[in-house]
């Protein structure tokens, strides 16, 4: 009993260490611990005080957490003696998570174990009665720590169905719209823990489309990020304003002279631009783990992501950093990148290429069989297709539409302002 209980103290502290030495990884642990994990009134003490900073979105680095000035600090003499677990120096987000619910694991077992002596020696010294006494407290030991700690919702559907409509009616009211008219009609609205993919040919204009609920999203307030492997950060910005100001892009680029009305109107649209909770990151997060740590780092921050645009699928790289098979190289990529909207309730919309199809035809889910799962991982994919007698014209249309209906669309692009109307 004393090396589980020297155990779980000495994981617990390396745990407190790792989250003032990483502010992101306070998130996970919240999921997962209580207070009352902590075997030592001077870790609880740490523990709240570390959850107190971050409600107040202060610092809660070791300094602070220390900090003589406030008066509920932690004396630093007391925090000095603790040491790192050699497994938490520099682990991923994953791992961490890992560790963190072996602690619980293991903390609950401690639970067990202290409990069953008090049981044990309640029933010696003749204070529980007869075996379905004992029985009976027993069960309540294992239910109070199943409260503490349930790992996963069991029981029948009664008990829990009216939680559930009242989140499909939040979700309902909440879901992200696309931006354009004749989409949203018919698309329906994008729930968070949604995966959507957005394929096309090269050339199409998807890069430009998915400035539309881009835009939607960031008007109201709502907090998006774009992970652009393809373009650099000021190639995307230029496609922004082009399309927010409605102006050429040539003419934002000093290639043409602009009208007073077209200035002003790029003036606007950067104002505009400049208040919107938008993150756009080149070249740098092109795993998965990579992402994971991105949105886990931002619900840390208090500034969760509600919307992660990858543009484009092609270019993520399994955690090895090399393509070796490329169906199942894509397809657990795929799992992850569906996992990861699960797992922070956040809409992803994906760009994928699609090839050996002309620029003309109307894909199909069979043209996107040498990209792994995707189309069974995704919740909707959206194609866009060229016509034939109309260069300007593209057609739209949803080839998978869970919980709504497959549909056709079309719309007039504008490629020099990237803009698309309805058709």
């Amino acid at each position: 009993m004393a090396n589980l209980e020297n155990r779980s103290v000495k994981i617990g502290r390396a745990i407190l260490l790792s989250v003032m030495d990483r502010p992101e990884l306070l998130y996970v642990a919240k999921k997962h611990i209580k207070s009352d994990d902590f075997q030592t009134g001077t870790d609880r003490d740490c523990w709240n005080k570390i959850v107190a900073l971050d409600l107040e979105a202060k610092k809660f680095d070791l300094y602070s957490v220390c900090n003589p000035e406030y008066a509920d600090s932690i004396p630093a003499d007391k925090v000095s003696v603790w040491e790192y677990d050699e497994l938490f120096q520099d682990c991923t987000i994953q791992f961490f998570d890992g560790r963190v619910i072996d602690f619980v694991n293991l903390v609950d077992r401690e639970r067990s174990a202290q409990g069953l002596n008090v049981i044990a020696k309640k029933a010696l010294d003749g204070q529980l009665k007869d075996s379905q006494e004992i029985a009976n407290t027993v069960n309540d030991l294992a239910m109070k720590i199943y409260k503490l700690h349930p790992q996963q919702r069991t029981g029948y559907a009664g008990d829990y169905i009216y939680e559930d409509l009242k989140e499909i009616e939040v979700s309902g009211k909440e879901g992200l719209r696309f931006g354009i008219k004749s989409i949203d009609e018919q698309l329906g609205t994008m729930l968070k823990g949604q995966f959507i993919l957005l394929a096309a040919r090269p050339g199409t204009g998807k890069s430009s489309l998915f400035i539309y609920p881009l835009s939607e999203q960031v008007r109201k307030g709502k907090h998006v990020c774009l992970d652009t492997m393809e373009m650099t950060r000021s190639e995307m910005m230029l496609r922004i304003i082009a399309n927010r100001a409605n102006v050429m892009m040539d003419k934002i680029q000093g290639k043409e002279p602009a009208t007073p009305k077209e200035v002003e109107q790029i003036a606007t649209a950067i104002d505009e631009i400049k208040k919107w909770k938008l993150t756009i990151i080149e070249q740098n997060m092109n795993t998965t783990s990579s992402i994971d740590n991105f949105l886990t780092r931002s619900s840390a921050e208090h500034n969760p992501v509600e919307m992660l645009i990858i543009d484009h699928f092609g270019y993520l790289l399994p955690e090895s950093g090399k393509i070796y098979n490329r169906y199942s190289d894509y397809t657990t990529i795929s799992n992850e990148i569906k996992r990861l909207a699960k797992k922070h309730r956040c809409v992803i919309l994906c760009l994928t290429q699609l090839n050996r199809i002309d620029d003309f035809d109307k894909p199909t889910k069979e043209n996107m069989r040498d990209t792994g799962s995707l189309e069974q991982d995704a919740d909707k994919i959206i194609a866009m297709w060229k016509d034939a007698s109309d260069t300007r014209l593209i057609h739209v249309g949803a080839i998978k539409n869970r919980q709504g209906i497959e549909f056709e669309t079309r719309l007039t692009f504008y490629g020099s302002s990237m803009q698309f109307f309805d058709y």
